[in-house]
């Protein structure tokens, strides 16, 4: 499946979670149209059978990547990538392999070397103070702005993504946002969910 630009990108980063099939569900119906798939259990068996449930329970109603900080591949199924800046060096055999590459950047240089390695896309940030990362300083929107410019390829933007933030991220550039735990620590992540849906689609 390609690259979904006919609308702006919404990206649910989805990690196991007591809750994890409901929360894919309300992303999925909310119109999250990329799930990246996290699970730093490297080569367990149990990561590896969890992968496949969710890669089905994804299905062709989004675009689904792995992150390869954990386990990539199922059964011999190739998954489209989302390569930390740790992990660039796998960008190039990714792409040989015919996988949709995302990138994950964190500086103006870091999301240049994605570009060039080839990279289909990158997931930049944090951009705004997020709890999932209380010690790294967020770049903001200017330092967003300048990757997007710099680039030639979407950038998603994350780190503290809230719908009231949608707007700053794409005035800065950016081709839609990234969340995590604005969704998944919800009480009613359908509705946070539509609420981005709905940022995104009225910027």
């Amino acid at each position: 499946m390609p690259l979904p630009l006919h609308n702006r990108l919404l990206m649910y980063v989805a990690e196991p979670r007591h809750n994890l099939f409901e929360l894919l569900n309300a992303a999925i119906v909310g119109g999250v149209n990329i799930i990246q798939w996290r699970d730093k259990r490297i080569s367990s068996a149990n990561a590896t059978q969890l992968l496949v449930r969710v890669r089905k329970h994804a299905d062709d109603r989004t675009l689904f990547s792995v992150n390869t900080s954990g386990a990539t591949d199922d059964n011999g199924t190739r998954h489209n990538l989302q390569i930390p800046q740790s992990d660039f060096a796998r960008i190039a055999s990714a792409k040989a392999e015919n996988r949709l590459i995302g990138a994950s950047v964190h500086s103006l240089s870091t999301a240049k070397i994605a570009q060039h390695s080839g990279a289909d896309y990158l997931v930049a940030g944090s951009v705004f103070p997020t709890s999932s990362h209380p010690n790294c300083s967020p770049m903001g929107t200017d330092m967003l702005g300048t990757i997007c410019c710099a680039v030639d390829i979407p950038v998603l933007a994350i780190g503290g993504i809230t719908w009231e933030k949608v707007q700053e991220c794409v005035s800065a550039g950016a081709s839609g946002v990234a969340v995590r735990s604005a969704i998944s620590l919800s009480n009613n992540p359908l509705s946070v969910v539509q609420q981005l849906r709905h940022a995104l689609d009225n910027c």
